[in-house]
């Protein structure tokens, strides 16, 4: 947020050389704690652009020089002047738009916009392990879980239900960790469908929050849910659930 609002005064040229000189500062700052962090082994990838587009250590640092030597290049140039009054308007508009968004983005229905989960989109590569038939295998509702997710637990009883009733899909879910983790959620919680489980690093790429329940036949997404699983009849067909074990 103070990385838009900055960005946002350097393109209206308000206060420009202080939001240049500001942005500069926070990039010998990233570059800095790139560099420890890779020194001492913890930047496998990283980057602001999120999962689609994660760097190595040794990239990010040559962006965020690339950033530094452009920002010294707007430092010298020479300033604006048409359109002060409209500027400082947009910029007075824009601003609190921007610090706003971390109180109002995170709850926003934008899931299917950032993520590959949306309907007609492929899953059949999706890693699950723990579960001994594959869930790209006919109509299967997945859910998506981690074992600190109070959503997830609460979702719980009506998946039980889902996976009880005649004519609904095959139901199981995929806890974000190791077998381990897997195994003493499952005896926690004891759920009526089969959980499997793969890394939380393959989880990441499917979701913004959890749970996130998909819909699917043979891989394909039908539908989506986030947060609140879907109703029995959201999910119930004609035909008559399979069941899948998990080891």
């Amino acid at each position: 947020v103070v990385e838009l609002a900055l960005g946002m005064c350097a393109i209206l040229q308000v206060a420009r050389r202080r939001a240049v000189a500001a942005l500069m500062g926070l990039l010998v700052v990233f570059i800095v704690a790139t560099i420890w962090a890779w020194s001492h082994g913890n930047a496998e990838s990283c980057g602001c652009f999120g999962r689609a587009a994660a760097r190595g250590p040794q990239a990010v640092i040559i962006e965020d020089l690339l950033f530094l030597a452009l920002g010294a290049v707007a430092w010298f140039l020479p300033g604006i002047t048409a359109w002060a009054g409209f500027r400082r308007l947009a910029a007075a508009v824009a601003i609190p738009i921007m610090i706003s968004l971390p109180f109002w983005l995170p709850q926003a229905a934008i899931d299917a916009w950032v993520t590959p989960v949306k309907p007609g989109a492929d899953l059949s590569d999706i890693a699950v392990d723990g579960i001994r038939v594959p869930v790209t295998q006919g109509r299967v509702l997945l859910a998506l879980f981690s074992s600190d997710c109070e959503a997830c637990d609460r979702s719980i009883p009506i998946l039980d239900e889902i996976a009880g009733t005649d004519g609904a899909p095959t139901v199981a879910a995929v806890l974000g960790g190791d077998n381990q983790s897997r195994r003493a959620w499952v005896l926690e919680h004891v759920p009526a469908f089969p959980v499997g489980h793969t890394p939380m690093k393959a989880l990441r790429q499917y979701y913004r929050r959890l749970p996130v329940f998909i819909l699917m036949k043979d891989g394909i997404v039908e539908r989506a849910w986030w947060v609140d699983p879907p109703r029995v009849s959201d999910v119930v067909s004609a035909g008559v659930a399979s069941r899948v074990t998990s080891d």
